[in-house]
């Protein structure tokens, strides 16, 4: 990582992003958003190294010779993503699943696509130097291509801040409409979540049953989304965009969780989810239910630690990745 920075430095000496920052600031902060799903050492290179190839006269075969073939492969990997997503401009009508396929199958590594999500993040954080155009343009496509590829390897973390990111430019008005609401809702919740995870820290504990209990806040793009489905099912209360996280060692420490909080508060039994019985498609497992706690909804997700581990890092939690799944 240290001698990647070092190459980066000089390639990129001089040379300067639209906003007026060093490229190099860029490809630095490219790799630390990429620490928060614990990439490997050679991705946080890789991550370094992104635009050398196409910035510098740099060929591959010399990268590969300088950080060895897996690395060079990354960096490649992202000239060819990028020119997958390049063909994306001018037509009316585009055709994103088509794209989004067509991503998918020049990319030999997914720490590749990785790497390209953690740079469209910093681009939209530092996408004000644009015109106001091609900010909306940036934004639009975080939903047709970037957020449903986030979501298909499992990094919730990236996808959260990518959509947030692109419905602050796509709709500044709302974004703070809901930044507001959500601010309140939670002011109004702290207490009774704090006295809800007191309460279940002691009831497990009286139960031998080893938990780690944290809040959760739900990213804003979500709340904004679920609106309409907030007043048909809840009244219009916010019921999960603030509440508590149960990690556990066993599924059936998970069940006796679930079951100890149903003895202690009443169920909203429409909104549970049994996501350890029927996983999603990307692997994704978590137990999901509503609780009414002093005429408040706080909903309780509940996990053993390994199942976190996939919802927090995605495919940096999987030992194997298979090509095409």
């Amino acid at each position: 990582v240290r001698r990647a920075y070092s190459f980066a430095e000089v390639a990129h000496l001089g040379q300067k992003r639209l906003s007026g920052e060093d490229l190099l600031q860029h490809a630095l902060a490219v790799a630390e958003i990429l620490t928060e799903i614990r990439a490997d050492s050679n991705t946080l290179a890789a991550a370094l190294l992104h635009d050398v190839l196409e910035k510098s006269n740099l060929s591959q075969e010399s990268l590969a010779e300088e950080f060895g073939e897996e690395i060079a492969a990354l960096v490649e990997g992202l000239t060819v993503v990028r020119g997958a997503s390049a063909r994306s401009g001018g037509e009316k009508e585009r055709d994103w699943e088509n794209l989004r396929h067509l991503i998918l199958a020049a990319v030999r590594d997914p720490r590749v696509l990785a790497i390209r999500l953690a740079e469209k993040i910093h681009n939209l954080h530092t996408s004000s130097a644009l015109p106001e155009g091609k900010q909306r343009v940036a934004a639009q496509k975080v939903f047709d291509i970037w957020a449903p590829l986030a979501a298909l390897l499992g990094l919730y973390r990236f996808k959260a801040e990518l959509e947030d990111l692109a419905f602050a430019i796509l709709e500044p008005k709302k974004y703070g409409e809901i930044e507001g609401k959500v601010r309140v809702e939670v002011e109004k919740m702290e207490g009774v979540v704090a006295e809800v995870k007191k309460r279940l820290e002691e009831e497990t504990k009286r139960e031998s049953i080893p938990v780690e209990i944290s809040s959760r806040t739900k990213h804003l793009w979500g709340v904004y989304r679920k609106l309409s489905s907030y007043e048909r099912q809840a009244g219009g209360k916010f019921y999960d965009v603030f509440g508590l996280r149960v990690i556990t060692e066993t599924v059936e420490e998970c069940y006796r969780v679930l079951d100890l909080v149903r003895q202690l508060w009443r169920e909203i039994p429409d909104f549970f989810d049994d996501h350890i019985a029927h996983p999603k498609p990307n692997g994704y497992q978590s137990l999901h239910a509503v609780f009414t706690v002093e005429d408040h909804l706080v909903e309780i997700q509940i996990r053993t630690i390994a199942m976190h581990e996939v919802a927090e890092y995605g495919l940096a939690a999987h030992a194997v990745y298979e090509e095409g799944k």
